[in-house]
């Protein structure tokens, strides 16, 4: 009686809690997806010009100095803009929230969007930066702000679920591998 009543509301749960984490790692993996996509425009439109419009601009022989010239350029304006934007979040920070998702600060868009910028501008300007780091983050905080919406804050599983679901489906995004994440 009492016994099969509570198996059948626990299984029944379980059911429903595993549609909304498939539901979700589908909302958020499209999301993710589509950011992951803009991103990677904005940075090869941005690449693009620096390192092909402008040296058009200069006419056929390119000054030997332009790259030197450039990623000075880039370091310069990167230091100063980190200097007063808040402090950029980073994968670190990312990967504490995953393994610790009770306990760990969550990285916020208020630190999100300098690392987006900071790292757009970096590896547009020519210095060596991976661009996937924001995207795996964003996917990854994207995830989390879902499951904690759907399950709660108390629910550490969900959230470290969804939170690996949206940084999977960012990184496999930017590289055009949709089976990756």
């Amino acid at each position: 009686g009492d016994e099969e009543e509570l198996y059948d509301s626990e299984t029944e749960w379980r059911g429903r809690q595993t549609l909304i984490i498939h539901s979700g790692a589908l909302v958020v993996g499209i999301s993710a997806g589509l950011m992951a996509t803009c991103y990677n425009l904005v940075l090869r439109t941005l690449i693009r010009f620096a390192w092909v419009q402008v040296p058009r601009w200069l006419g056929a022989a390119t000054p030997w100095w332009y790259a030197i010239a450039c990623c000075a350029a880039t370091g310069v304006v990167v230091s100063v803009l980190g200097e007063f934007l808040a402090s950029p979040s980073n994968v670190d920070e990312w990967i504490d929230s995953v393994h610790r998702p009770l306990k760990a600060r969550s990285p916020t868009a208020k630190n999100f969007l300098p690392m987006i910028l900071l790292t757009t501008l970096t590896a547009a300007g020519g210095l060596s930066v991976g661009p996937e780091a924001p995207m795996v983050t964003l996917g990854g905080i994207m995830g989390a702000f879902f499951a904690r919406r759907a399950f709660g804050r108390e629910d550490a599983h969900a959230i470290r679920v969804m939170s690996l679901a949206g940084g999977g489906a960012a990184l496999s995004a930017f590289f055009s591998m949709p089976l990756a994440g």
